[in-house]
């Protein structure tokens, strides 16, 4: 008897254990609803992006040549669309550097630097790989910072500092150097402010810097920020270039199928389109 009653209740505990949760039957039960309502939204942003929009790309501008997660050409083509300067030939001006601090929250000063770019009198200098001493530290006597943006005019000035992290780890505290340097620059401009932000593929969080002081980017984000540069300027001497460096990021760094693509992908590359609708 003992025997019949310990196997039925094995039976109905396999049964229970079996069958799914109450979340799982009423996932079951909205999910055609879900799904098509997320299909529709996809269809919606894949169509209203134009034809010959750089994410639609069969080509691009690193993988031929076998560079897309190569970090110091990824820092240096970004040091050159961020650079204003006239000699630039690409043609974008400030307006690269305003669509990237434009992708940025509010809440860390990026619309008071974005007034101080466009300034009459502000001169930006942007330096790729910048190099500098570092005092009082033992075991390392200069650091280097991926991209390094100053914008001064006569009354204020403010400091940008991109860390580009792809592959390689951060080094043991390299963001704490990077935020000394920030501090002590901005001492020696005030009254100035700075901003700090560590770009990867994923939007990863720092992992050397505890002070808050980091702002994380993905490389989607400056992707959006790209493309939006690359709609208003179709005359743009530089315009064919960004769109291929644009297909590098979208397809051969972040994987990105226009045939399927996630709708939070194309949402954060395209969501103009999406919020227009």
């Amino acid at each position: 008897m003992t025997h019949v009653v310990s196997e039925n209740y094995k039976t109905a505990l396999l049964t229970m254990v079996r069958e799914p949760c109450l979340e799982l039957k009423e996932l079951r039960r909205r999910w055609p609803s879900l799904n098509d309502k997320l299909m529709k939204e996809r269809q919606l942003l894949s169509d209203n992006i134009e034809e010959d929009d750089p994410i639609r790309l069969v080509v691009d501008l690193l993988s031929p040549i076998g560079c897309v997660s190569d970090e110091t050409i990824h820092t240096r083509a970004l040091s050159y669309l961020l650079d204003p300067d006239p000699a630039r030939p690409h043609g974008f001006g400030k307006d690269v550097l305003a669509a990237l601090l434009n992708k940025l929250p509010r809440r860390k000063g990026a619309p008071k630097i974005t007034k101080l770019l466009f300034g009459k009198l502000t001169t930006v200098t942007v330096t790729a790989e910048y190099r500098y001493r570092e005092e009082g530290v033992r075991d390392r006597s200069v650091s280097r910072c991926d991209v390094w943006v100053e914008l001064k005019s006569r009354k204020r000035a403010a400091l940008i500092i991109i860390e580009n992290k792809i592959g390689a780890p951060e080094g043991l505290g390299q963001l704490a150097w990077y935020e000394r340097k920030a501090r002590k620059w901005c001492k020696e401009h005030a009254p100035s402010s700075s901003l700090l932000l560590y770009l990867t593929p994923e939007k990863r969080p720092p992992k050397s810097s505890s002070s808050g002081e980091w702002l994380a980017v993905s490389y989607l984000e400056l992707a959006s920020a790209l493309r939006g540069i690359w709609s208003k300027a179709p005359r743009a001497a530089g315009r064919p270039w960004l769109g291929l460096y644009i297909a590098t990021i979208t397809g051969s760094m972040l994987g990105i199928d226009i045939k399927r693509p996630k709708v939070v992908d194309l949402k954060t590359y395209a969501g103009d389109v999406f919020d227009a609708k």
